[in-house]
Order: C-alpha cells, then sequence, then structure tokens
C-alpha cells in the first residue's frame, strides 16, 4: 500500500492510491519546483524529478464595497489570484458562495 507522497518535499494528504495510480491533496508549501516521491509500506518508492511546483499564494489587494446584502456586486482585485487557471470557479464572501458574474 502507499505510505506517503510527498510534493516539492511536503508530505501531500493522501486520498487514495494503489498499484497504478494515486491521489493526493497538495497541502500548504512554500513556492518552487520539486520532487514527486510516491513511498510504499515496503520503503520502495517512485520518484519524477522536477515534476511538481508549488505556486505562490495569490494575494487579494482590494475589494468593494466592503458591505452589502443579498444581489450586491463585489469587485475583487489582486496579485496572481488565478494562480496558474484562466477562471475562477468559487468565490466565497463571509462563509458564502458568492455567484460569479464576470472576471478579466
Amino acid at each position: 500500500s502507499i505510505a506517503s507522497v510527498t510534493l516539492a518535499g511536503v508530505t501531500a494528504t493522501l486520498v487514495s492510491g494503489n498499484n497504478s495510480m494515486v491521489i493526493v491533496d497538495a497541502t500548504s508549501g512554500s513556492p518552487g519546483q520539486g520532487h514527486v516521491i510516491v513511498t510504499s509500506n515496503t520503503g520502495a518508492f517512485a520518484i519524477e524529478t522536477g515534476a511538481w511546483n508549488y505556486l505562490a499564494q495569490g494575494i487579494i489587494t482590494s475589494f468593494s464595497p466592503m458591505a452589502g446584502q443579498y444581489g450586491t456586486s463585489v469587485a475583487i482585485a489582486g496579485t496572481d489570484i488565478l494562480q496558474g487557471g484562466s477562471t475562477f470557479v468559487v468565490c466565497t464572501l463571509a462563509g458564502y458562495v458568492a455567484q460569479i458574474t464576470a472576471q478579466n
């Protein structure tokens, strides 16, 4: 069975794994590139050199307005907030999922 998986030196959370497929959730890591290492319970391991790249955390620089009610449009600006993606999928405001109506 799978004992551990590391992504760029950081232990990932194992979701499932077998002899041909491993699914993990990346945990918080420092920005940078590194190896993917899958280790079995026997100590055997497989490595893919330089295959994982942790991205720097995006930063929200401003949002407006700072309060509202259902239906209020909120503009959010930041740096690197797409984190390598091309579109936003989910946005939450005070723990509530907000409908994304526009992005650029």
